[in-house]
């Protein structure tokens, strides 16, 4: 069995995607999701909103707020979205939105909810599979087939961002990335592995301490574990500037990622509306490969 874990944030334009993606490339899986986000005028809200008043500016968190508010000019419903695609999922339930933690941080703590629950679940195996998905990042190749010849060779695998060096890692080798990333339930546990940061006040591995794989990368390194590193093969959209590097990016010509797809809606450099042509062609790509 292969058990797929992502978290989606306010909105649904890219539950379908995933799910159809998955569907078309994947035999033997279940989809384990969480959708988090802050209901307006909740404490979590409140605090999301005085950390970017903050840190941009007034006139960036009035867009913003629109932004978690109102989709396509219509108010999000966060409980009709559960229930319209729920039954699309093995599971999908709403996951709070932690006040005082960054999107990157909440998604961790989304994804280790997630992951305790498949390892906690009566019918999961050692030799299952767990892969980590992001919620904007489609499967566009047979998925099974590819898991278990990389699995041959390495514990472990995941995206790998070192073929463009980012300003904030220190890092001598970029850590691995839950954007997608996989591996077998009994390697997990026997390493007792997670998706937490890794601080280092001397800036070795990892000094992006914001970031889910930082602990990963030092705990490979320190115990001499190989793994694969998906790198890069195509860029279907090269970007206005520098930030937008990894933007609209095929990894190993098995997964496409979007890059911030639903998390434009609380990052304010973000604007998806550039973007949309990439997605388009990986979404035409699918539906004339089914």
């Amino acid at each position: 069995m292969i058990h797929f874990i992502t978290t989606f944030f306010a909105g649904d334009e890219w539950m379908e995607p995933l799910r159809d993606s998955i569907s078309q490339h994947t035999q033997n899986f279940k989809i384990w999701a969480t959708y988090t986000a802050p209901d307006e005028g909740s404490p979590e809200w409140l605090e999301w909103e005085r950390h970017i008043i903050e840190t941009h500016g007034e006139e960036t968190s009035e867009k913003l707020k629109r932004r978690w508010v109102v989709d396509y000019d219509e108010p999000i419903d966060h409980s009709k979205i559960i229930l319209k695609h729920k039954k699309d999922f093995h599971y999908l339930q709403r996951e709070p939105h932690l006040p005082g933690l960054s999107p990157s941080q909440n998604h961790k703590h989304n994804l280790h909810v997630l992951t305790d629950m498949v390892l906690m679940d009566k019918e999961t195996k050692d030799t299952d599979i767990l892969i980590w998905i992001d919620s904007d990042a489609l499967p566009i190749a047979p998925i099974n087939e590819y898991i278990e010849d990389k699995l041959k060779s390495y514990p472990f695998a995941a995206i790998n961002r070192k073929e463009q060096h980012r300003p904030h890692h220190s890092s001598p080798d970029a850590f691995p990335e839950c954007i997608f990333a996989f591996t077998t339930v009994g390697f997990w546990r026997e390493h007792d592995l997670n998706w937490d940061r890794y601080e280092n006040d001397t800036g070795c591995f990892n000094s992006y301490t914001g970031e889910p794989g930082g602990w990963l990368l030092y705990y490979f390194t320190k115990e001499n574990i190989d793994w694969y590193r998906l790198m890069m093969t195509d860029q279907l959209w090269e970007g206005e500037d520098e930030n937008d590097y990894v933007s609209c990016s095929v990894y190993d010509d098995i997964i496409y990622h979007h890059c911030s797809g639903s998390l434009y809606k609380i990052r304010p450099s973000c604007d998806m509306s550039l973007r949309e042509g990439a997605k388009r062609v990986v979404l035409d790509r699918l539906s004339t490969s089914s």
